[in-house]
């Protein structure tokens, strides 16, 4: 039967497959996941039928295995953190109550189809649900709602801010001339440090990007680690009709709605994994009542400071304990211990017949003996 340790250990291995999954995602890297998968059916495999070699081998080369990982995945590892990061602010935040109406799409557009014809440089960033404010750098603050004279006079070449980049979050303009992150492997021709700073910051966030190249007046719009030319500025309002809808603010009742169903495959094969893990290891592999025999040094606390132990006849006791696998699997063995207190002895040879009260183990663990029970030893005075 499931207990609240049972719920909260597989709610929290549910959250890091989830985490898993998710990075998989945004990277692209379902061929890891399968690789990933195949080890892991290999290994559970081997300790289900008690495959020692395997087992060993598995165990040994884990932790290099990690190693290589973080190193061959570091950039994908570094860009899900940033955007890890922003979870609890997206959960948790409450919704915004602006929107951006047809009214500012129309705006955008007049502005883009300027800028396009004019071949004026621009670099126009709308904000997702992921806040931003990590992966940017310099700008300046604005504030004002979104319109063509705006925009049109903020990337005007004699403005010092119309190399940067506008972001715009709701129907305002939050700041302008803003520095966005580059993007790590950029191989379009042709293609200058606007374009790049688009998929740079396109591959780390939710963003949508608006690039207009100085040089021939393309227009071309970034979102999820894609940058793509469009025909005409015209083909802008559908990819952005798209955009905002997605990313429209909903009522506050509706949170827990949205929470639930975003990524809702993703939720479901992580509870699914996660629960079958638990099965193998905990119900399977753990849950029998296995008995194990341990060798526990022997101390000796609250010696007079004038005395001094010697001649002990054991160093060690053996413990034989008997409970789960998981309970042995979960035991730290510096948790035993075997302590014998001797605040009162006088001087000379001693002889202590051991009781279950000096052995100290964890709770889930049961003793079921322990050998020698007897132990000897003399006390001198400790030199002066």
């Amino acid at each position: 039967m499931l207990g609240p340790k049972d719920i909260a250990d597989i709610l929290v291995i549910t959250l890091l497959i989830y985490a898993i999954l998710l990075l998989v995602k945004r990277t692209h890297s379902f061929f890891v996941l399968n690789g990933l998968a195949i080890l892991a059916v290999i290994y559970i495999v081997a300790r289900a039928f008690n495959l020692y070699l395997t087992t060993f081998i598995f165990q040994t080369i884990s932790g290099f295995f990690v190693v290589i990982m973080t190193v061959v995945f570091q950039k994908e590892i570094r860009h899900f953190f940033e955007w890890l990061a922003s979870w609890r602010r997206i959960i948790f935040r409450r919704r915004e109550t602006d929107s951006t109406s047809a009214a500012i799409i129309n705006e955008i557009i007049k502005t883009v189809a300027r800028l396009s014809h004019d071949k004026v440089g621009a670099l126009i960033v709308l904000t997702g649900r992921q806040p931003l404010d990590h992966l940017l750098s310099g700008g300046v603050s604005v504030g004002g709602r979104v319109s063509s004279p705006l925009l049109l006079s903020i990337f005007d070449i004699s403005s010092p801010g119309h190399d940067g980049a506008v972001i715009i979050k709701g129907d305002r303009v939050r700041k302008f001339g803003v520095h966005l992150p580059l993007a790590d492997n950029f191989t379009f021709e042709n293609m200058g440090t606007r374009h790049r700073a688009a998929m740079g910051i396109a591959e780390r966030s939710d963003a949508f990007v608006i690039v207009v190249s100085e040089e021939r007046g393309t227009v071309s719009v970034g979102r999820g680690r894609e940058l793509r030319p469009l025909s005409k500025p015209e083909n802008l309002k559908g990819e952005l009709e798209i955009f905002l809808n997605e990313n429209a603010p909903v009522a506050q009742t509706k949170t827990w709605y949205w929470f639930l169903t975003r990524n809702f495959r993703e939720k479901i094969m992580a509870v699914a994994l996660a629960s079958v893990l638990w099965f193998i290891f905990v119900v399977r592999l753990g849950g029998g009542i296995i008995t194990r025999e341990f060798v526990v040094p022997l101390e000796f606390r609250s010696v007079s400071d004038s005395l001094t132990v010697d001649d002990v006849s054991v160093s060690a006791v053996t413990l034989t304990l008997s409970g789960s696998g998981r309970d042995f699997n979960l035991l730290n063995p510096q948790q035993l211990k075997v302590v014998i207190d001797i605040p009162d002895f006088k001087e000379g040879r001693q002889k202590v017949m051991m009781s279950e009260g000096e052995i100290l183990i964890p709770s889930p663990l049961k003793l079921l003996g322990f050998t020698p029970r007897n132990v000897q030893f003399v006390l001198k005075k400790a030199a002066q």
